[in-house]
Parts: C-alpha cells; structure tokens; sequence
C-alpha cells in the first residue's frame, strides 16, 4: 500500500514553501483582508445598533398597546366613574411617558379593535387609541421628549446617530437634530421598504446606513455611520497591516506550531468523543481549541457532531420525560373517583340529608320547613352543576376566562354556615374571628362557599390530630382578607407554590394518610382570581392560606 504523510510531515512541507513567500505578496493580501474586514465589521455594528432600537421601539410600543388593551379591560370591572378617574390618574402617575389617557364615548372611525399608533407632527405628540366598542375608545397620549429619552439612553453608539420618520418621512425624533443632515438622509433612503426587513443604503461604501420599517406604527428606523468612525477604523487597520507586516517573519514558524498542536490536539477530541458516545455516554462534547487557524472542516464536523448529540440527548430525555408523564398520569386515572368525592361530598351529603328528612313519616315536617328544605336541595343541585362545569373547563381557568356571577353577599355568614357544616362533618374545633362589623364582598356566592368548603376540608385533613382551625376575617379600604389557619408538618418554601398547579401535592411524608389528586387549591385558585382577589400560602410556626376578595361598592 502506497505510504500516505501524515500531518506532520505535510505542516513541514507547507511551512518551507510558507517561508519563500514575498512580505509585499502577504501585505497585499493582509491589507485587502483587512479593508474587507472593516467594511463588514461597520456593516455588521450599524445593523446590530439597527436592529436593538428597533427591537427596542418595537417592544416599547408594544408594552404600551398591551397596557393599553388591560386598562380598558379593567375598566370595565370598575363600577363607577370615580374609580375609572382614580384608575387612570394613578397609570398616569405611575409612567411619566404618559402625558394623558382618556376614555372617549364617541365613535371611532377605525373598524379594528386593535390599538393603532400614530404621530402628530404639529404637536410633536405620539397617540396611541384602542377601540373598545362601537361607541367608546381609549387614547393614550406619549410624551414624545420623553420616549426619545428612553430610546436613546438604549441606543448606547454615541458616534452614530439614530432618526425615526413616521410613515409621511416626517422626523419623529433623532438623537442630533440637524435639518441639512436629515434633509440629505430622505434623499438617500430608499424609496421602497419592506417591513421588518433591515436595509442597508450607501454614500460611501465605506459609510454604511441602514433603514427598517417597523409595523403598527409604520416608522421608519434609520441608523448611520458618521466620516469620524469610517477614519478611525482605517486608522487603526493600517496600523495593524504593519505590525502585522513586521512580524510575519518571525511569527510564521510559531503559527504553524501553534496549528500543528492545536489540529493535533482537536483531532484527539474528536476520537475521544466518539468512543465515549459509542459506549452510551450522550453528554460528552467536542471541546475544540478554536483560534484563527482551526480547519473550517474540523469546526464544522465537531458543530455538527455535537448538534447530533444533543438531538439524541434530547430524543432520550423526551422519552424518559412522557414515560415519567404516563406513569404520573396512570396514578391520576386511578385516583379519579377520589377527586370527585373531594370536591363533590358536600353538596351530596346535604342533598341525602334533606331528601331523607323529606321522606321521613316519624316526624311531622311544616310547610315552612319543607319549602326551606326544597330550597336547599335545589341551591346545592345548582351548586353540584357548576362544580362539575368547572372540573370541565380546567383550561378556562388557566386563562382567567371563568364564569362567575358576583353581587354583594356577606362572607361572615357564608364562613359561619360553612364552619358550622365543618364542626359537625370533621368534628374539629374551627375558631372564627371576625370584626363587630364585618364589610360586605363583591363575589359569587355560590363560588365563595365552595373556596371556603374546599380550604376548611384541607385544613381539617392535614392538621394534626386534636388541634384547633382558626379563621380570620379583616379588611382595608379595597379587600376583604380571609386568613385560614391550621397546625400542620412544616412546608418547605420552595414547594408551596406547586401546591397551585393541577395535581400536585405535598410529598409522600405529609400525605401518605390523605387521598385525592392535588386539584382542590387549584380550583380555589382559579376561582379566587377569577373573582378579582389574590391567594398565597405560608408555612411557618404553622400552615395559612390567605384570600383576598373586593370590598362591595358603597355606591350601589
């Protein structure tokens, strides 16, 4: 077999006719490398400065249209004009770049219920408007000044300057206001512009400018190379080419050193990696010395090998992953029945009992007490439904679409009956404290009675044995603040949260006496934000969860 070199002998042969090289031929070719480098390094920086204001303009106005869709969104929830004015002075106080935001009841001649932006170039005034119905809209007025500000102090190239032009080329704001300089940009710009589609424009090659055209409003983002920054790169090039130049000779033999340990060094990573993902091992990596001689081919099979890897790593994973989930999902199929009778025995219990005592024949039963039973068996009937309809739409509550039908109720005698059931049900000692006069809520009924139901049973199933429930009810000047209190095996802190997500309960240690798969507080979570109130959970010297539902308007 004909004997091949190996690599060694080939960086011998190569690094001997390397030597005979002209200086003046590697000057040359340095000095066009270089040029064609700094063009692209100018191209590249221009874009990248492009791109981030871009970026940057584009998510700022979106921050402020989404902010705009929730304020009228709450707006609605607000019962009286009064709180409306409070609302939308304190978003005002809260952004200084909001110079005015008032809801308009008249029509709005756009038909998209989209926020729409727009510059006034005679009051130097950026207007955003979202139209909420057919007969009233929302406006929102930016300090132009002051959304300059903002964008500049993002805008961290103090060499270049940055303009913005409305969809009429009409300057929104620069970051140097020059009328001869903006005039001589319009008329280089080019005159067709795609959206979202960076593009660069020419004077001077070596000067580029750069243009995108944002959407929704359609601005144009200009960025542009001054003559200072173009010389100060040749400058520096040229004194590069002659260091460069200088050292070429002496440099040649290191180099080529350098590149036969770094290849031969590479070389060794690549077998080794090999062998190690051969025997099963799928975290190994390719670990390359990269520098500027590192073989394009060497770079490209370590990316791809490591690429190929990783898609088995992930493949792997995916797999261990869904059988975790399939093995999660078959202890939750057999533990079904136990969710239905977690969130169902109460309204079950009452409906027994009642119907029972309605058919009894040792005991004479009056009308009022016949109606008033009826009654109860009917509001726990209804109650039943709209339970079984929330386990079905799960979903609707993750995304805080639930249906609830709020009024003013008591929650002090919604929490007294409840408590009172619970005595009897668990046969623990439940404590109320509450004010003289207890404030009413605006909430469902129903919907409160089944979070308070919910959190007494939990309370009662995992306290310790012969210890006490306490219930706290107080108020401030918005919410009414519901605390419940039980005595139970510390939490960590960490795993207080999780307790929210659907089927997820505390570890085996806590629980291993209780049933159920983990849906209760997520229901009451659900329903208590779905009411406008908060929850969260606390474990220290002993175990609350605290809610939080609005005070009812005085008003009404």
């Amino acid at each position: 077999m004909r004997r091949r070199l190996r690599i060694v002998e080939q960086i011998i042969i190569v690094l001997i006719f390397a030597v005979i090289v002209p200086l003046v031929v590697s000057t040359l070719i340095i000095a066009n490398v270089n040029q064609q480098a700094i063009r692209r390094e100018l191209q590249s920086s221009v874009q990248i400065n492009t791109l981030n204001s871009y970026q940057y303009i584009q998510n700022n106005l979106e921050s402020k249209k989404n902010l705009l869709i929730r304020i009228a969104g709450f707006l609605d929830y607000l019962p009286t004009q009064t709180k409306k004015k409070q609302f939308i002075k304190s978003i005002i106080d809260e952004d200084p770049s909001i110079k005015s935001l008032k809801l308009h009841h008249s029509h709005l001649e756009d038909t998209e219920f989209n926020p729409s932006v727009s510059y006034d170039n005679k009051q130097k005034l950026i207007r955003i408007t979202y139209k909420i119905n057919d007969k009233k809209y929302i406006e929102e007025i930016i300090d132009t000044e002051k959304f300059r500000q903002d964008v500049l102090e993002h805008f961290n190239d103090k060499e270049r300057r940055l303009y913005v032009f409305d969809e009429d080329n009409d300057l929104v704001f620069a970051s140097i206001y020059n009328d001869e300089l903006t005039k001589q940009l319009l008329e280089m710009m080019p005159s067709k512009i795609e959206n979202d589609e960076p593009q660069f424009f020419f004077e001077i090659k070596n000067q580029p400018n750069m243009v995108i055209q944002t959407q929704n409003p359609n601005w144009k983002v200009v960025v542009t190379t001054p003559v200072k920054v173009t010389k100060y790169g040749i400058k520096e090039a040229r004194y590069k080419i002659i260091v460069a130049t200088l050292a070429a000779a002496a440099a040649i033999i290191v180099i080529c050193l350098t590149y036969m340990i770094s290849l031969y060094t590479n070389l060794r990573q690549l077998f080794k990696a090999i062998k190690a993902v051969s025997e099963g091992n799928y975290d190994r990596r390719i670990r390359l010395i990269v520098n500027y001689m590192t073989p394009y081919e060497v770079m490209f099979l370590a990316h791809e090998f490591n690429k190929m890897v990783d898609k088995i790593r992930h493949s792997y994973k995916e797999i261990n992953d869904k059988n975790e989930r399939l093995k999660q999902l078959d202890s939750f199929k057999s533990n079904l029945i136990d969710t239905v009778s977690h969130e169902f025995r109460t309204p079950l219990t009452s409906i027994k009992g009642y119907t029972s005592r309605l058919l009894r024949n040792d005991v004479t039963i009056t009308e009022d007490m016949r109606i008033k039973s009826l009654k109860t068996i009917k509001r726990q009937t209804e109650r039943l439904s709209r339970m079984v309809e929330d386990l079905l739409v799960i979903p609707d509550i993750e995304t805080s679409v639930l249906r609830v039908f709020p009024e003013n109720i008591n929650i002090a005698s919604i929490i007294d009956n409840v408590a009172l059931f619970m005595r009897h049900n668990t046969g623990r000692v439940i404590n109320i404290f509450m004010p003289e006069e207890c404030p009413l809520v605006y909430a469902d009924e129903d919907r409160v009675e089944q979070i308070i139901i919910n959190l007494l049973e939990n309370a009662a199933k995992y306290a310790i044995p012969d210890t006490e429930i306490n219930v706290h009810i107080s108020s401030d000047s918005q919410f009414a603040k519901v605390v419940i209190q039980n005595e139970c095996q510390q939490i960590e802190e960490e795993k207080l949260n999780k307790l929210f997500d659907k089927f997820t309960r505390m570890d085996d240690s806590t629980t291993r006496t209780t049933r159920g798969t983990g849906l209760g507080l997520f229901i009451v979570k659900g329903l208590v934000e779905a009411m406008g109130g908060k929850i969260m959970l606390s474990s220290h010297n002993d175990f609350s969860v605290t809610f939080t539902l609005p005070l009812a308007d005085n008003d009404e």
